[in-house]
């Protein structure tokens, strides 16, 4: 059985246009790995492809 968690994130599509595409995606990298060290498995972004909306990342592990 596994639990699951969704943390939400700010990479919308107008900030991959911009020169602060390395700051997001290294920010992003850190959330995953974060989680990765207190034994979270990052299993999917969910990105809705509109300017204003969060991306959301989710990650599971087995239950305790």
């Amino acid at each position: 059985m596994y639990e699951y968690k969704k943390v939400t994130f700010n990479l919308t599509s107008s900030n991959l246009r911009t020169s602060k595409i390395e700051e997001n995606l290294d920010e992003m990298f850190s959330i995953i790995e974060k989680y990765a060290e207190e034994g979270w498995r990052f299993v999917q972004m969910i990105h809705p492809y509109t300017t204003t909306t969060l991306s959301l990342l989710v990650f599971e592990r087995e239950k305790q």
